[in-house]
């Protein structure tokens, strides 16, 4: 039988994968080569391609996963960022803002300034500020 002569000629080579846990599956072939018989590994193949693909399944579905995840904290960010602006339009709308007092500022601070100059260098009455300055070029 030559798979026990071939066995018995490189004990050292099976005892050293054995030990370092290179287990293959022992073919009794009549005609087989030490090659043919020590290396048929057809189970562990399948082994080895089957972890590989389930590493690639995990990896990608936890990718997927932390998209997703980053997908809805986003959307939930726009809804509350939505909500936020809707009420600051509203709030914006209101007829208290809707005033010249609120709507030109800064045509409001000129006239402040021409008042207070005014009544500096006059001993006049609001009236007398009321129509001698115009208000043409403010706006409200």
């Amino acid at each position: 039988m030559k798979l026990i002569k071939d066995i018995e000629v490189n004990k050292s080579a099976i005892l050293l994968n054995v030990l370092l846990g290179n287990d293959t599956d022992y073919v009794y072939c009549e005609n087989g080569s030490y090659a043919e018989i020590y290396n048929s590994t057809d189970m562990n193949d399948t082994n080895h391609e089957f972890d590989a693909f389930l590493y690639i399944i995990c990896v990608l579905s936890f990718y997927a996963l932390s998209m997703v995840l980053l997908m809805i904290k986003y959307i939930r960010r726009e809804e509350a960022e939505m909500s936020l602006d809707y009420y600051y339009t509203e709030f914006v709308k209101r007829d208290r803002f809707q005033c010249a007092q609120f709507q030109n500022k800064t045509a409001l601070q000129r006239e402040k300034t021409r008042f207070d100059k005014y009544w500096d260098n006059s001993n006049g009455t609001v009236d007398d500020y009321v129509t001698e300055s115009s208000f043409e070029d403010t706006e409200f």
